[in-house]
C-alpha cells in the first residue's frame, strides 16, 4: 500500500496514511485509530464516504501530546 503524497506549487504538503497504515505504525487496531478521531481529536481528511486519510504530521503530533 502506497502513501498518498500531495504536492502544491512544487512543494510537498505532507504524507497521508490510511487508518490501517496508522494502525500498523502505532501497533494498534484500525478501530483504535477510528476512536482516536473522536476521543483524541485526530484530524482526518475524508476523500469519500469510505476513504479517509490521516496526515502523518497530525498523527505524530497526537502521539507526542500523549507522552
Amino acid at each position: 500500500m502506497e502513501n498518498l503524497k500531495r504536492k502544491q506549487d512544487g512543494q510537498d504538503t505532507g504524507t497521508y496514511l490510511s487508518a490501517q497504515q496508522v494502525a500498523n505504525m502505532c501497533n494498534v487496531s484500525s478501530r483504535t485509530v477510528l476512536s482516536w478521531r473522536y476521543t483524541r481529536g485526530l484530524k482526518a481528511i475524508s476523500i469519500s464516504k469510505r476513504c479517509v486519510r490521516y496526515d502523518i504530521r497530525d498523527v505524530q503530533a497526537m502521539l507526542e501530546a500523549c507522552k
